[in-house]
């Protein structure tokens, strides 16, 4: 019987297989226990502090919910502050001479469609930190065949919170669920929409919402489900400051040791409406022990 003799460069290749194989199933396992929830929270941003300053936060609160959180970041690098969070960070070079504050605000509504993974896939501002348990609950209840809107003010259909499965943020879209595909898309929209001939392109502010009303509107009565007029359920501010969620009304001032009490009413907390930050890491710190977060 003939000898086999097995060369060096054999030995090598077949080593590596193993090596390849073996590294496939603890990367697969490091993954699903990382990520093993069924519903996405996804928002974008890009490197302008004030608003990424929000990620590490919006980390935390999405998971006490039971959702993973991804935010697309349009620059040409990562701040190093935010390396450790890359794990939910997918980097995206902005498309070629096109406003990136408004290509975050648009991109939403194409983004989702990449998430195949998931059953549901909510939209949300990178600077909304999710709190009410019993209002984001409501998503466990959505069927997958249906765009909801979580959220109409009114007249007005607001970007956070709108969900759906992957499928059906395709169906509201019709755009083909690709990276090029959605870049050639914006492209089309600012050049559209374009607010002047200058670069880089610029849209106006609230486009985002001119076109999510758009695409619900042509979606026929039984492809969505708006949820509307719930008077029980407030925004919270920095400098606790609150309003209703629901319908137009003015600011009032709340004891935060009275938050306590509302806290299934509370759907988010943000910053003040003129954006100041100053007491963000005390006031989030205060919340998180309330609602529990690690």
């Amino acid at each position: 019987m003939k000898k086999i003799v097995l060369t060096d460069t054999f030995r090598i290749c077949l080593i590596l297989v193993i090596i390849i194989l073996l590294c496939k199933d603890y990367y697969k396992q490091i993954y699903k226990e990382s990520f093993t929830n069924k519903k996405l929270a996804l928002t974008t941003c890009n490197n302008n502090k004030t608003y990424y300053q929000w990620i590490p936060y919006c980390i935390k609160f999405w998971k006490k919910l039971n959702f993973d959180f991804v935010v697309y970041f349009f620059a040409d690098e990562l701040p190093s502050e935010l390396e450790e969070y890359s794990k939910h960070i997918i980097l995206w070079k902005p498309p070629t001479n096109l406003y990136t504050p408004s290509v975050c605000q648009v991109s939403r509504l194409y983004l989702p469609m990449l998430h195949k993974n998931y059953d549901m896939v909510l939209i949300t501002d990178v600077d909304l930190v999710p709190l009410s348990p019993l209002y984001f609950s409501m998503v466990d209840t959505f069927s997958k065949d249906k765009f909801i809107a979580m959220r109409k003010k009114e007249d007005e259909y607001y970007m956070p919170f709108n969900v759906a499965s992957p499928e059906m943020w395709n169906k509201l879209t019709k755009v083909n669920p690709t990276k090029k595909s959605i870049n050639e898309k914006l492209k089309q929209i600012f050049e559209k929409y374009k607010t002047s001939n200058d670069t880089p392109r610029k849209v106006s502010w609230g486009l985002d919402q001119d076109l999510l009303r758009i695409y619900i509107e042509r979606l026929n009565e039984d492809e969505k489900q708006i949820i509307t007029n719930l008077d029980s359920y407030y925004i919270l501010h920095s400098n606790w400051d609150f309003k209703k969620a629901f319908f137009k009304d003015k600011n009032k001032k709340i004891d935060p040791n009275k938050i306590g009490t509302l806290k299934d009413n509370f759907i988010f907390f943000t910053r003040d409406d003129e954006r100041k930050t100053i007491n963000l890491q005390k006031e989030i710190d205060y919340l998180a022990s309330l609602y529990k977060i690690i």
